[in-house]
């Protein structure tokens, strides 16, 4: 299967952009997309599933920080309504492959300056990024007590090895994976860029990783490279 992250940097429905990044999403075959920074009325085609509209930003009604799309239909779903640090940046829910189910977790982690200099100004920076980590064990501690194959990825805000990103939080997110038995398949990535958006697992056997670029010609799609897993199940 194909699992593909990326951000769309809130791609409007009539911008130029979009027509380009549904291309190139559907080019890759995705059966799973994790995508962050979406418009819910201008997705990619197939099953879509959103985070909470409210993460404490203004934003546009249609804008989420974090959605999951699946060429199958999706139950269980779940998304925190608990306000900061984790309402609007956080959705999953189980879907199917080929007759095996699969939870699959989507997030936008915070960025260092979350609520810094914009949004609520209240916070110093990586504080609502380590919130967010913080809170995310509890959260998700039960939804990942299961036997299916999982799949979690979004927008970590962290590159893979570490590269000037706050040591602390880069080991929160580690730990974090490490706790729930997850391997992040993009750790390392056989490419050039700067990865941002991430794709890890646990009961799914890691393939080849390519890179969804974001630029058309000197134009710029999108601040993010993506990237697609080919994964293997059970």
């Amino acid at each position: 299967m194909n699992i593909l992250a990326w951000n769309f940097e809130f791609a409007p429905r009539r911008g130029k952009a979009l027509p380009v990044l549904k291309e190139r999403y559907a080019a890759t075959n995705a059966d799973i997309g994790i995508l962050s920074e979406v418009r819910a009325d201008a997705m990619p085609d197939g099953h879509a599933i959103f985070a909470s509209p409210d993460w404490a930003y203004s934003a546009h009604p249609q804008a989420r920080k974090v959605s999951l799309v699946s060429k199958s239909p999706w139950r269980n779903v779940h998304t925190p309504r608990s306000g900061r640090p984790l309402e609007g940046r956080l959705v999953s829910g189980v879907t199917n492959f080929e007759g095996q189910d699969c939870l699959v977790i989507g997030m936008c982690i915070p960025w260092s300056f979350c609520h810094v200099t914009s949004g609520q100004r209240d916070s110093e920076r990586w504080q609502e990024h380590k919130a967010f980590l913080a809170a995310l064990p509890d959260e998700l501690g039960p939804v990942l007590d299961t036997d299916m194959p999982v799949i979690l990825g979004g927008d970590f805000n962290h590159t893979f090895p570490r590269k000037r990103t706050d040591e602390a939080a880069h080991s929160m997110v580690l730990d974090f994976l490490a706790r729930f038995h997850l391997t992040l398949v993009t750790e390392a990535p056989p490419f050039e860029g700067r990865l941002l958006n991430h794709i890890a697992v646990r009961g799914a056997a890691a393939g080849s990783l390519t890179r969804i670029e974001n630029m058309s010609g000197d134009k710029q799609l999108t601040d993010h490279i993506g990237a697609v897993a080919r994964l293997r199940l059970p």
